[in-house]
């Protein structure tokens, strides 16, 4: 991903992304609501800790 300028994002540990339906224990399905989250923030980089 070739940007001039600066990129601003999130970094996030797995189990903090939560939803509804994930039992609490972090969940790649919970990416869909932080995505919108993010374009509406322009945040453009988002990096996951194992």
């Amino acid at each position: 991903m070739s940007t001039p300028g600066r990129l601003s994002g999130l970094l996030l540990p797995l189990f903090s992304l939560r939803s509804r339906t994930d039992f609490g224990i972090g969940d790649f399905g919970a990416m869909d609501g932080l995505f919108a989250w993010m374009k509406a923030a322009r945040q453009r980089l988002l990096m996951v800790l194992p």
